[in-house]
């Protein structure tokens, strides 16, 4: 838990919650979902992170451990298990804008981002300089 650690402030972004469709299948980290822990999905923090999540909204904080990756919506930070989202209070909307904040004591190394879906092809108008 982080509770009495001073914290920094990683992301601000919007939450969203999964539950029952997705309780017991595996995550990305190889763990089976349960939705009544305190777990979330973020793109690219290290399994086992530890985040606080902060609703904007209701100004309700709740701890959580990284066990899987997502979420994959625009302008999404992280997708928290229903016990989160009901600690937050944000069952019945289903998002709230989140202030997610780590330890000061935490060394992050982020995971590389999700590969591109395709590269870009370098501009034949303006050959790099590197490449002669």
């Amino acid at each position: 838990k982080l509770t009495g650690d001073a914290a920094r402030e990683l992301e601000r972004g919007q939450a969203s919650w999964y539950g029952p469709r997705f309780h017991g299948r595996r995550t990305a980290s190889g763990e089976r979902l349960d939705m009544y822990a305190l777990t979330a999905a973020h793109k690219t923090l290290p399994f086992g992170t530890l985040v606080r999540v902060r609703s904007v909204m209701t100004g309700r904080e709740v701890d959580v451990r990284i066990n899987d990756r997502g979420p994959f919506t625009k302008g999404r930070v992280i997708d928290v298990s229903k016990a989160a989202a009901e600690a937050l209070g944000m069952l019945a909307n289903g998002v709230h804008d989140v202030l997610l904040m780590v330890p000061d004591s935490s060394p992050l190394e982020m995971s590389p981002p999700l590969p591109a879906k395709s590269p870009r092809r370098a501009s034949r108008r303006f050959p790099s300089p590197l490449l002669h």
